[in-house]
């Protein structure tokens, strides 16, 4: 199963099953189900593997955050990495989930009979490291606008084979999977109501591990912060796409600039510009544009006053 195929599957309700399977260590398939999704809600008889339920459930097996609740393994349990996580389990966590690289196929665009392989996270993958590197200042996207604010037109750009998208159902699974991990964020506008990039949420709260309050060189964060979410600039998955796409980065993705703008007017990090380190390593100069198109030039990075 694709993270981005099932229409039913909903990021939400996993995040609860989750929760309650961790309180619980485990449940029945049967148990759960009627928790969940129980039958005086329909008019017609569901089973486990029925409706929205049972499309999360599979879903959860699919990206292995869940295990069992199948008719042959019908006690549903969390993967064993979590059955020892003691804060509630949130989009953080699986956001740091579907961030993993598959260590035996690291690729995420590998092909077999012909086509891209789409299994688990691999098609969120792929459609994550297109998506944020379009400008958020840009028109919001959405399937059935038309020219600008058309994500299949701005997919056609790509080679038929990169095409993160083949339909308005995997876009669709893609906003709200995106929307919950904090990668992107609805925009209504006076045409259109769509979604641009938005990397504020995972910037913070994968950057405050990387700071200190003594200053450290930004271009290496930069690097650290990418390792942990590998579809940014310079990170794994990001480096995958422009291999297949033969070609560069060009600087930090507007997004991830706007991020860590906001950060700073927020206090949350402190960023600054040492002029002899410009001088002795003019490479060590990350420059970020703002909302405005305004390009500032910074250096360096440590924990701000409100961190």
């Amino acid at each position: 199963m694709a993270m981005l195929t099932p229409p039913e599957a909903l990021p939400a309700l996993l995040l609860a099953v989750m929760r309650h399977v961790q309180a619980e260590g485990r449940v029945h398939r049967e148990l759960l189900h009627k928790r969940f999704a129980p039958q005086a809600l329909f008019d017609e008889p569901r089973g486990p593997d029925d409706g929205a339920y049972g499309s999360t459930v599979a879903m959860g097996r699919s990206i292995g955050v869940l295990h069992g609740g199948t008719v042959r393994d019908p006690e549903v349990r969390l993967d064993e990495e979590f059955e020892s996580f003691s804060d509630e389990i949130n989009a953080a966590v699986l956001r740091s989930w579907t961030m993993r690289i598959d260590a035996d196929d690291p690729d995420p665009y590998s092909m077999a009979d012909g086509k891209v392989v789409s299994t688990g996270c691999r098609d969120m993958q792929r459609a994550l490291a297109w998506f944020l590197t379009l400008d958020p200042r840009g028109p919001a996207l959405t399937w059935t606008s038309k020219k600008v604010h058309s994500v299949d037109e701005h997919q056609q750009t790509l080679p038929r084979h990169l095409w993160p998208f083949e339909n308005s159902t995997r876009w669709g699974g893609f906003t709200r999977w995106a929307t919950l991990l904090g990668f992107t964020r609805p925009r209504p506008s006076e045409k259109v109501d769509g979604f641009v990039p938005d990397l504020y949420v995972p910037t913070r709260d994968e950057i405050g591990g990387l700071l200190t309050d003594d200053p450290k060189e930004l271009a290496g964060v930069l690097d650290r912060l990418a390792a942990r979410l590998p579809v940014i600039a310079g990170g794994q998955i990001r480096g995958y796409m422009l291999k297949h796409l033969q070609s560069q980065q060009d600087g930090v993705d507007v997004a991830l600039a706007q991020a860590l703008l906001r950060l700073e007017s927020e206090g949350v990090i402190a960023l600054s510009t040492v002029q002899d380190y410009t001088i002795s390593n003019p490479s060590g100069i990350v420059r970020l544009l703002s909302g405005s198109r305004e390009e500032r030039a910074f250096t360096h990075i440590a924990q701000g006053v409100s961190a």
